[in-house]
């Protein structure tokens, strides 16, 4: 038997060891992080979150029966990764890229929900990272007409606006606001490169588009932000 063969079992023995529950009552899940290429991702992290559990008093109050945790691992060769000795109970696996541009498989596919019983082992879990393009949204505001949120993160109905993207899974996030100055006013999200997203206007204020179109507020908007390959995109809005 070569070394070449002889590492090759000893790793495989390893996986399943790190895999297998080893205290009673408890459960283990294990899997690969891969890109959308299906390429395994070595060193990618893992966030596993155990939701809390509740239950109902004799008054039907909600109270906390069994605090949740958070537990973080990283891929190792193959993209794969092992999580042993987890108690019973419900969890978000959220995998996040190696590299700055990648977006994380839980920041706009969703989050599925596992069940673990007690002493199950859950093999065969993927999670997907995905090449990211950066939006930045510029919005000019030559009237002043946005208000700022206090420090309280309050700002009057009337010149309230974020901004919002809506994937085509229907996973809708905010666009953060890096800079503001009188006039203008640049948000940016990192969103999934392949992926067509519409704009979500929280706002009462008229705006308009580049080409001069009114836009929809308070639901998705007719125009589409497509990065197209591209690694950034620049979307120019204004305010009337």
């Amino acid at each position: 038997m070569t070394r070449g063969v002889i590492a090759v079992i000893a790793l495989v023995i390893a996986s399943a060891a790190a895999a297998r529950p080893e205290q009673p009552g408890t459960g283990a899940i294990s899997g690969t992080i891969v890109d959308e290429a299906g390429q395994p991702q070595s060193g990618a992290q893992l966030r596993c979150q155990k939701l809390s559990e509740y239950t109902r008093d004799i008054r039907g109050r909600r109270v906390l029966k069994e605090p949740g945790f958070v537990r973080s691992v990283a891929a190792g060769p193959g993209g794969r990764f092992a999580l042993p000795d987890l108690p019973p109970g419900r969890y978000h696996l959220c995998a996040a890229g190696v590299r700055p541009n990648q977006v994380g498989s839980c920041e706009w596919g969703g989050v599925a929900v596992i069940a673990l019983a007690a002493g199950q082992n859950i093999q065969n879990v993927f999670r997907t990272v995905r090449e990211g393009a950066v939006v930045t949204l510029r919005v000019a505001d030559p009237n002043r007409k946005i208000v700022l949120p206090d420090a309280r993160g309050f700002a009057s109905r009337q010149g309230r606006f974020s901004l919002e993207l809506v994937s085509p899974t229907g996973s809708q996030r905010r666009a953060e606001r890096i800079s503001s100055s009188p006039a203008e006013h640049v948000f940016q999200i990192t969103v999934p490169k392949q992926w067509p997203m519409r704009l979500f206007l929280d706002t009462d204020l008229k705006v308009t588009s580049e080409a001069g179109n009114v836009l929809e507020t308070r639901r998705p908007a007719a125009q589409v932000i497509s990065a197209a390959g591209r690694d950034q995109v620049t979307v120019n809005l204004l305010v009337q």
